[in-house]
């Protein structure tokens, strides 16, 4: 039985950056000024309402061999910053320590560095990046805007991100590659909302789409060089949070169908649950129920899928910053959830590396 203990290890300030963040084979990712489109900058996630407790289904404890590094966020010292569990040894260490808002890490391929969203600079939320220790951490995509959800290429070479933009005059969000040498490769062109990038292992990329304020949000796959973006996935339910497996056989995704906030349709911002499909789109099936789950991530192995999830701790029948978050696991074959990291606070994004 694994039981992951909030045992922490500091690991030190992120220094502010001065010089660059090699790749993971050796090429340097300078920083970059270059801005996308037009910026409209977004507020930050608001509050919802959770769902009745009653249809929350508590997580099983981990049974069996899991094992690797978990990186997450949490608030469990005052603003959201980046942490590190060892599944196997039961330890947590912190990597971020600063006044800034930092979360949404995901592990390079080779698992040496995260590459995260901070505002610790001057406000504004960029793509940045530190080694798995927690230092060397640099600015990598710095235009302005609100640049977020950043995904590492299958080489570690690019990131696939989403960025505040304007398109036809509607602030939105559209998707970004960051390219070896800093330049920034646009590759979305609507006005509809498209977030939550996530690279195949033959370089495609997997996103949402979708409108703010309503239930029209599918799955849409796109070329890295922006070419043949086509549908993967449209249903009546709202689909968001896609990410690919390791082997390129399937794509995990968050469905929502409950009106948890309360403001009559279902959204972005409602209550969901795991969810997977082949990669050819059939074969869709429920793997959570319930839970109120999100960013759902895969183990190295491809055969369980992380989420968090959240619950109205403090009883104030909403779901806002100050309730809790744990993360945990649900086998891709289907069974019942077990505990990855669990604690008083607000554990979330969770990105898993061995």
């Amino acid at each position: 039985m694994i039981e992951v203990e909030i045992t922490e290890v500091v690991a030190g300030t992120s220094p502010m950056p001065s010089g660059q963040v090699p790749a993971t084979n050796g090429t340097a990712l300078a920083p970059t000024g270059t801005a996308p489109a037009p910026t409209d900058t977004v507020p930050p996630p608001t509050a919802t309402q959770a769902p009745p407790a009653a249809t929350l289904v508590a997580p099983t404890q981990a049974v069996g061999p899991l094992a690797g590094r978990l990186a997450f966020t949490s608030n469990r010292h005052g603003n959201p910053e980046i942490y590190v569990a060892d599944l196997g040894g039961g330890t947590t260490l912190r990597l971020t320590n600063n006044p800034g808002n930092e979360w949404i890490a995901d592990w390079s391929p080779d698992g040496a560095k995260l590459a995260f969203t901070s505002n610790r600079l001057d406000g504004n939320y960029d793509i940045w990046a530190m080694d798995g220790s927690g230092e060397g951490a640099a600015p990598l995509v710095t235009t302005g805007a609100w640049d977020e959800y950043a995904r590492w290429s299958p080489n570690g070479q690019r990131l696939a991100f989403a960025s505040t933009a304007q398109t036809e005059g509607v602030p939105n969000s559209e998707i970004f590659v960051r390219q070896a040498s800093g330049e920034l490769q646009r590759l979305t062109f609507d006005r509809a909302e498209n977030q939550w990038p996530d690279w195949s292992p033959d370089g495609r990329i997997v996103y949402n789409q979708g409108t703010k304020g309503t239930s029209d949000w599918d799955i849409w796959i796109i070329n890295a060089g922006g070419q043949s973006p086509h549908l993967w996935l449209a249903d009546p339910a709202l689909d968001i949070h896609p990410t690919w497996s390791p082997d390129g056989q399937w794509i995990a995704f968050v469905r929502v169908v409950f009106d948890s906030n309360g403001n009559g349709s279902l959204d972005e911002e409602d209550a969901g649950d795991v969810w997977v499909g082949a990669a050819d789109g059939s074969g869709v099936r429920q793997l959570t129920a319930g839970l109120w789950a999100g960013t759902p991530s895969w183990s190295p192995d491809g055969r369980w899928i992380a989420f968090a999830h959240s619950w109205d701790s403090n009883g104030d029948t909403r779901m806002d910053g100050r309730d809790a978050a744990n993360i945990s696991a649900v086998p891709l074959e289907g069974g019942e959830p077990v505990t990855l990291v669990s604690s008083p606070h607000r554990d979330a994004d969770p990105s898993w590396t061995r």
